[in-house]
């Protein structure tokens, strides 16, 4: 399984890894993550950074300028 059936899932182990860890350890957040709302959830949840393959595969390149896109106008991004 990939993408959005993991999403929830994948926000589960970000929180647990993030707060266990805390912030020395970068985690990259995977799982689902095919708009800005779901990046920003991930980035919230405690990741560094955010993995967009399953999106890029079915939606293309554009994909990722989407989400940059949609970040860079969220207020709690910026």
């Amino acid at each position: 399984m990939s993408g959005a059936p993991l999403r929830a899932r994948a926000l589960e182990v970000v929180r647990f890894v993030a707060r266990e860890s805390g912030p020395a350890l970068p985690i990259i957040g995977v799982g689902g993550i095919g708009a800005p709302e779901h990046a920003r959830a991930m980035l919230d949840a405690g990741a560094s950074l955010v993995q967009v393959y399953s999106a890029l595969a079915l939606h293309g390149p554009g994909v990722v300028h989407r989400i940059a896109r949609g970040l860079a106008a969220d207020p709690a991004f910026g």
